[in-house]
């Protein structure tokens, strides 16, 4: 059976504020003593929340604190001995590794220790030499997996969003070309109006 909620006295309430710095569990045990209320550590903490009594500890060390010598835990050992020299993590892949991202798009692991590129990014550079800044490597079918060079095409960020305001993906393949160039050409007219 569900117990009904605690209501707290104005008292209550005050020496609850009065005490709030203690240990939830040393807290309950006081106010149980004090009151002769039968109130557990869970009940007095969701009661702290609800009137907004912090214990004041933040969870870090404070400045000059001296470590205990019998809690077991050595200087400089934080989290030693979870991976040994040379264990790799269960999730580890070797550099080449291919993974699709949740936008659809082909990610490649270039480096060590965890290193990824778009894979349009590696083969329009491998064809083309190095991307210039500010520019993007759209796909000219609009499919994120036909990675090969000659659906690859370098666009301006203007043209690219021009392409994607006007939902260029879904369009009919027979008319992809045209709306590109049309497209271009309505970024170009914009910077111009836009430099004007």
């Amino acid at each position: 059976m569900k117990r009904p909620a605690q209501v707290y006295t104005a008292e209550q309430k005050l020496w609850l504020k009065w005490h709030s710095a203690l240990p939830r569990a040393e807290l309950a045990r006081m106010f149980n003593e004090h009151f002769g209320t039968d109130i557990t550590a869970e009940m007095i903490k969701r009661a702290c929340l609800r009137f907004g009594l912090k214990t004041g500890r933040t969870g870090c060390f404070e400045k000059g604190h001296v470590r205990d010598p019998g809690s077991g835990a050595q200087k400089g050992t934080h989290n030693a001995g979870t991976f040994k020299k040379g264990q790799r993590p269960a999730n580890w892949k070797p550099v080449g590794t291919e993974i699709t991202d949740v936008d659809g798009y082909i990610q490649v692991k270039t480096a060590e220790p965890n290193t990824w590129a778009f894979k349009h990014h590696l083969v329009w550079e491998a064809a083309n030499g190095p991307r210039p800044r500010g520019m993007v490597v759209r796909f000219i079918d609009g499919n994120k997996q036909n990675v090969f060079p000659d659906n690859l095409i370098l666009i301006t960020k203007a043209e690219h969003m021009h392409l994607t305001r006007r939902q260029y993906n879904t369009t009919p393949e027979s008319l992809k070309p045209v709306t590109l160039t049309a497209l271009r050409l309505e970024a170009a007219i914009f910077k111009r109006l836009r430099d004007i």
